[in-house]
């Protein structure tokens, strides 16, 4: 049992790991499945909370960790297109001032042979 209230769902880690890990303790304590949707809703994150708290908590076991797997399943796939978006923009923005610089650097290199042509 101590194992089972120990179990928590860490900020990096993802909801497939704390899903497996509580139901093979959860196998062991005896629990109604009222007390283990109890407890498996504990540990999550506040961020799932604060979504299942917009949606409804179910309060059987299997309908809350399928809502959490999915409300889960979405929060990685926006952090990938939140690093995806950062990627591109930050990737655009470094080869907008070196494009930049470099036609600058061709109209000074482009000066300098023009004028020491006419010294010639």
């Amino acid at each position: 049992m101590n194992s089972l209230e120990s179990l928590k769902l860490k900020d990096s880690g993802k909801d497939t790991k704390y899903t497996i890990d509580f139901n093979c303790y959860a196998r062991k304590t005896g629990w109604n499945e009222q007390a283990l949707a109890r407890q498996f809703y504990k540990n999550l994150l506040d961020q799932l909370k604060d979504e299942i708290t917009c949606i409804g908590k179910p309060t059987a076991l299997k309908i809350l960790q399928d809502l959490v797997a999915t409300l889960d399943q979405r929060y990685w796939e926006r952090q990938s297109e939140i690093n995806r978006d950062k990627k591109a923009s930050t990737s655009s923005s470094n080869s907008t001032p070196a494009n930049k610089s470099t036609a600058s650097d061709n109209r000074s290199g482009n000066q300098q042979s023009g004028g020491s042509k006419q010294d010639n």
